[in-house]
């Protein structure tokens, strides 16, 4: 099972709420979350993050680029965007 971190910093939940709901695919993708990021807000940007779980090493990597051409497709800046793939700390 890969798991993959996904810390999303911005002004809106909206926009934080929207990327994980651009990769649900019918079970194939476990989204865990969005919630609030362990440190909620860093200088004057909040952060969210959410989980990714699934089996397959190449549906998790399509999902994770059709995520990032979402974030852009939205005008979030690559840089608001952490990507962590196996993850050994969640918070």
């Amino acid at each position: 099972m890969r798991w993959v971190l996904c810390i999303f910093a911005g002004a809106a939940w909206a926009q934080a709420a929207s990327l994980p709901a651009s990769v649900r695919q019918g079970g194939v993708i476990r989204v865990l979350g969005p919630a609030a990021a362990p440190i909620v807000k860093l200088k004057s940007d909040y952060r969210y993050h959410f989980v990714l779980k699934s089996a397959s090493r190449e549906k998790l990597h399509n999902t994770l680029r059709a995520m990032l051409d979402h974030a852009l497709q939205q005008k979030i800046p690559r840089t608001n965007v952490i990507v962590d793939v196996d993850a050994l700390w969640l918070m």
